[in-house]
């Protein structure tokens, strides 16, 4: 499917000296947008009318790249150039009256490393690593089952996480932090695995910067500067590489993403040139 004034669009790139790759990078962008719209929007239909396009859809998107894609700072001030660019074109040639992205603002970029594999290709040596704390041993154990920060978190999580099946290995570590988690769950009065240290019935559960301080001590036996964000992209993408055999539908179910996302996932592969 192609984009409202795609073509007209491209040739204005043309003409400014983009290079190629560069164009290639608009319309991916573009055309995601455009994809997403007509697929979670309920407010367009197909054919789209860009005049109808408001800044909280923009927003909308944005936020769902964020939310389930994970992308970095850097992605999303790119992926906001380029639809900034798209409008102010239909802007500047009278095909819009107003521009959806004029007050959107990008994100400050926070130094990452990339993705890495090596903690998934020597996986047990890291779960069974003691001198990585038991609580960011099972963070990697649930990202390495495709689950993100946001969703271990919850409350509940634990005991239903504990109905899938696991590798013999993995049997070991959970049986290991069922023990280690045992007297913190008696204190708390609670089932749940990521508990605060100190008692505190009323909420028994470690937060999200609680567990990041966990994280940031252990996470550099992987990588420099790795975060949960690239060990969860990673472990997509991981899967993706050796699984090439399955249908898109089967990826999709496994590692519980929609289309869209499976798109983004493969264009990032290339363009981080992933291979194992």
């Amino acid at each position: 499917m192609n984009y409202p004034y795609q073509k007209a669009f491209n040739l204005s790139l043309e003409s400014n000296s983009l290079s190629p790759s560069t164009i290639l990078e608009y319309n991916y962008d573009i055309h995601d947008f455009f994809n997403y719209l007509l697929n979670f929007n309920d407010a367009f239909s197909n054919p789209i009318m860009v005049e109808t396009i408001l800044e909280s859809d923009v927003r909308q998107y944005l936020t769902m790249l964020q939310d389930k894609r994970n992308i970095k700072n850097s992605t999303y001030t790119k992926v906001l150039s380029h639809l900034n660019g798209y409008f102010k074109y239909l802007f500047t040639h009278q095909i819009n009256t107003h521009i959806p992205t004029l007050m959107l603002k990008g994100k400050k970029n926070i130094a990452n490393s990339v993705i890495t594999f090596n903690w998934l290709i020597d996986f047990d040596s890291y779960l069974f690593n003691s001198e990585i704390s038991y609580y960011s041993r099972l963070v990697l154990l649930m990202t390495r089952h495709f689950f993100k920060i946001s969703e271990i978190l919850q409350p509940g999580f634990f005991v239903s996480f504990k109905q899938l099946t696991f590798t013999e290995t993995e049997e070991l570590f959970l049986k290991q932090f069922n023990t280690y988690i045992k007297q913190l769950q008696i204190l708390q009065n609670s089932n749940d695995c990521f508990l605060k240290l100190r008692k505190n019935v009323e909420a028994p559960l470690l937060s999200l910067p609680g567990l990041h301080k966990f994280l940031k001590k252990d996470l550099q036996f992987i990588a420099p500067n790795v975060s949960p964000r690239l060990l969860y992209q990673s472990a997509i993408c991981f899967f993706i590489l050796t699984n090439n055999t399955m249908t898109d539908s089967e990826i999709m179910m496994t590692l519980r993403i929609d289309p869209n996302s499976l798109l983004y996932y493969r264009h990032l592969i290339i363009e981080q040139k992933l291979i194992i």
